[in-house]
């Protein structure tokens, strides 16, 4: 059996790694020239421990990131307004509740354990047909090849879906954002806390990276996407804007080089109703991807490839059987998060005072036990 993957992000190369563990025939075909890791840093949840642990990668993945006690949720001032520890993770199922790690360092970690699986670069995917030979790939450079089966792993504006799935809607989340990363932290701030600050001005996020390093990102709402006053925001109009939150964001922004402020609108895809295409299949990003208020865009992608290996197990002989149960027990779990993923960006991105107030209030009253029954849906990887 040979297995095409379309796309070298996270989701591709863990599946591809997954899916050799079970010996099977993979390729990796990437449309960029190299692969150059996309954003900054990033923050992954317990489900994405729990996988990884599952694939034999936790340790060495978790040896570059930097793990969490504390995620908290601020107001202007600096004051809490909801706040989770990540105690409840390690003691109900023995694994770390979050932890950042900077895109870079996952990367090289994965493609260090793809091993012999090969990778071609510059294989910008055109068109595809199947028939009951198997599916024949054709790429923007002439190149053709024919596999048994093909996974679309190519991100939010997949070509493989769209070709599947030309009524795709990507949607725009009303907001827009920049990110960055320092060389160094402010003196005093605790490196096991992430946090967030909503405010009116917008949200303001500080994730502590290993070896004394911020990532940050920074949320504006913004009525359509694309903005040239936002696309050409500076580093000083970022001082600007969030200049009067509390310290140490403008702190953090100034010790950010310009050249790494990375800007981007928020969009996600509106949820689909079919993952499985014959042959085909999509995953990742291609086929759920999400706005980040949730943190598990990527944990998602990261679930698909466990999951798929799972089924795979039970159900050896045809692959066409299990991307039907694949996307059985996929679609409805990731249906739920884009969805809650998409509502809480909005509630988090409120810009009236009144409003503020009003849902900093509604907060602050939420008991822990609700911050409990979120952990146990992320966690329930049977349903996954």
């Amino acid at each position: 059996m040979k297995i095409a993957i379309i796309g070298g992000g996270i989701a591709g190369l863990t599946t591809a790694i997954a899916l050799r563990q079970i010996g099977i025939n993979v390729s990796i075909y990437e449309a960029n020239q190299e692969l150059r890791p996309a954003g900054a840093g990033i923050a992954l949840a317990a489900n994405a421990v729990k996988a990884f642990e599952l694939l034999g990668l936790s340790d060495k993945i978790l040896a570059h990131g930097n793990p969490f006690e504390l995620f908290s949720i601020l107001d202007k001032q600096g004051k809490i307004i909801t706040e989770s520890n990540y105690f409840a993770a390690v003691e109900k199922y023995k694994v770390i509740g979050s932890f950042s790690i900077h895109r870079s360092d996952l990367q090289k970690t994965l493609l260090e354990a793809i091993e012999d699986i090969p990778l071609y670069l510059g294989h910008q995917f055109l068109t595809l047909t199947q028939n009951n030979e198997g599916v024949t790939l054709v790429f923007r450079n002439g190149h053709t090849a024919t596999f048994d089966y093909v996974l679309a792993a190519d991100g939010i504006h997949s070509a493989v879906r769209q070709q599947l799935v030309p009524s795709t809607k990507i949607r725009y989340a009303g907001y827009t954002c920049w990110r960055g990363v320092t060389d160094t932290a402010p003196s005093g701030l605790n490196p096991k806390q992430a946090t967030e600050t909503w405010a009116s001005e917008g949200r303001f996020g500080i994730v502590p990276l290993q070896g004394g390093r911020i990532y940050w990102f920074a949320c504006v709402n913004a009525p359509t996407g694309d903005e040239p006053r936002f696309r050409n925001f500076t580093k000083t109009d970022l001082l600007h804007h969030f200049g009067q939150l509390h310290a140490p964001v403008a702190q953090i922004i100034g010790l950010t080089p310009e050249k790494r402020i990375l800007h981007n609108d928020i969009i996600d895809l509106k949820p689909l109703r079919q993952l499985a295409y014959g042959k085909v299949l999509l995953m990742g990003d291609a086929a759920h991807a999400m706005t980040p208020n949730m943190g598990q865009g990527a944990c998602q992608g990261i679930e698909d490839a466990v999951v798929l290996q799972r089924l795979i197990r039970q159900y050896p002989t045809d692959l066409s059987e299990v991307f039907q149960k694949f996307e059985a027990v996929r679609l409805p779990r990731t249906t739920t998060i884009v969805n809650r993923s998409f509502t809480l960006g909005k509630i988090a991105q409120a810009s009236q005072p009144w409003l503020v107030a009003l849902r900093n209030a509604l907060f602050r009253l939420m008991p822990a036990s609700m911050n409990n029954r979120q952990l146990d849906f992320i966690m329930d990887m049977n349903a996954a």
